[in-house]
């Protein structure tokens, strides 16, 4: 699948917009990072389940995942390696 950098630019924004609104939630809720975690493998396997299943095959909705896990990982890694402070 190739993405334009229209919808790359879309993407980023609403990937922006949907973590903001993850701490807003969880500060609401008096989430715990385990309860959060938890939150969103609980909506990962929602989105799965809405999926055509004659186009998202098992594979590729683990590559889709995996991928996406590791790219938010890396990106949450260097936010906290900019933020600079003290290291303990």
């Amino acid at each position: 699948m190739t993405i334009t950098r229209e919808r790359e630019a879309r993407l980023m924004e609403a990937k922006a917009d949907l973590a903001g609104q993850m701490k807003v939630w969880c500060d609401r809720h008096a989430l715990t990072s385990d309860e959060a975690l938890a939150l969103c493998a609980y909506m990962t396997g929602a989105a799965i389940a809405y999926q055509d299943q004659r186009k998202m095959t098992k594979e590729l909705v683990w590559r889709v995942i995996a991928d996406n896990i590791e790219a938010g990982n890396q990106a949450a890694m260097a936010e906290v390696m900019s933020a600079g402070g003290v290291r303990q």
